[in-house]
């Protein structure tokens, strides 16, 4: 019995066994449906054109990082990580690609939109045009372009006109054409980079700008990093600058100055001078008597009036005489003086005159008198000479008187 009984509870756990399993075997279909749905959704995350569109995002970044350490090494100034050309092409990508952007802060113009077109089926070749837009209120501008041609190529164009933000004011005012390619590893790995035209600020406050002549990048060259580059100032240039980064070993920056641009002044011719005006006087040593009584013309004036004041020609004098009338410097500015004052100017202007009229007439008298004196001819002997008194006798009757008589009157006296 107690074996039957023993027989019969193995028999019971043995089907509650089997129940348990057969109600967890209906849980395995719903679990397949899920993973349909995955399979179903893996195609569409690793599409050809994704596959290729996050190779070419994994090329931005590259480029971004290798532009800021060169930067570093010319400015001695890193970047932030995407503030540069390659960054904005990377960030306009992930917008296409419905990714969220990280350090908006960095930018001004931080919205963008791009058209994207997809010609073969394994997502090459393919191209992008990409547009930023700064304000709500504008429209989008077109920043550049990159097409994907080959499955390891791309090229890219850049309007530096438009990039103010990452290439600096003075260069968005030059708007360089800038164009780069690259080539890369079947990895994704960058193999060489170059660029063509590009343009930087170098330091806006002396308005210079750095201008790249040669950027390459080789990965597995001897010099993996070789810059030729030159600095602007006023678009002349005043610096070289020559960079090389190897693979191993110290990394070598060359910096020559050249000469100041030299500007050619005009020359100015030098203004004449005003000769200083000298008012005519007359030389008597230089002009014989006769001649200062004649005017320019020759016609001839009143003998009585002063040559000096109708000004007569005469040769000017060397050396400027200092006026004696202390009235006659203000007679070029009458026109600014007061009626008064040239009325009472006038009159001792007069009066001067007509003491020096007075003073000539005298002159001229005096010489008349000595020249009376120099003609008149010496006194006779007999002849009374002036200042003396004589006195001639006559008879009452009119006769004459004796000689002997004369001269007896002549001892008495």
């Amino acid at each position: 019995m107690r074996v039957l009984f023993f027989s019969l509870m193995m028999l019971i756990l043995c089907a509650g066994c089997t129940f348990k399993k057969k109600e967890a075997a209906p849980e395995s279909p719903l679990a397949t449906p899920v993973s349909k749905l995955n399979a179903i959704a893996a195609p569409a995350v690793t599409k050809p054109a994704d596959r290729e569109a996050q190779k070419i995002l994994h090329w931005f970044e590259q480029m971004d990082a290798i532009f800021r350490e060169s930067l570093w090494v010319i400015r001695q100034e890193r970047a932030p990580q995407g503030k540069s050309i390659f960054g904005k092409f990377q960030r306009a990508l992930l917008v296409d690609m419905k990714q969220k952007l990280s350090n908006k802060s960095l930018f001004r113009c931080d919205v963008y939109s791009m058209t994207r077109n997809v010609s073969g089926l394994s997502g090459v070749p393919q191209n992008g045009e990409v547009m930023h837009q700064c304000n709500t209120k504008e429209s989008f501008i077109k920043i550049g372009d990159w097409n994907h041609a080959k499955a390891e190529e791309l090229t890219m164009n850049f309007r530096g006109g438009n990039l103010s933000e990452v290439l600096g004011f003075t260069t968005g005012i030059l708007s360089p054409r800038i164009s780069c390619k690259l080539k890369s590893t079947e990895n994704g790995i960058i193999e060489t980079f170059s660029c063509d035209g590009f343009m930087i600020d170098y330091n806006p406050a002396k308005n210079q700008v750095l201008r790249f002549k040669q950027y390459e990048y080789q990965k597995n060259s001897k010099n993996m990093l070789y810059i030729k580059a030159e600095v602007l100032e006023n678009l002349d240039p005043v610096k070289k600058i020559e960079v090389s980064v190897p693979m191993d070993g110290k990394i070598t920056v060359t910096e020559t100055a050249l000469q100041q641009p030299e500007y050619l002044a005009k020359q100015v011719p030098a203004t004449p001078t005003p000769a200083p005006s000298v008012s005519p006087t007359a030389n008597p040593e230089a002009i014989s008597a006769e001649d200062i009584y004649h005017d320019r013309n020759g016609k001839e004036i009143d003998r009585q009036e002063d040559p000096q004041s109708r000004g007569v020609r005469a040769p000017k004098a060397a050396k400027q005489r200092p006026p004696q009338n202390p009235y006659e410097g203000v007679i070029e500015s009458n026109d600014q003086a007061h009626p008064e004052d040239q009325q009472e100017i006038q009159q001792q202007q007069e009066i001067q005159q007509q003491q020096e009229i007075q003073q000539q007439q005298e002159i001229q008298q005096q010489q008349e008198i000595q020249q009376q004196q120099v003609i008149q001819p010496p006194p006779q002997p007999g002849q009374p000479q002036e200042g003396e008194q004589h006195q001639e006798v006559v008879p009452a009757n009119g006769q004459d008187l004796d000689p002997h008589e004369q001269n007896r009157d002549q001892n008495t006296r």
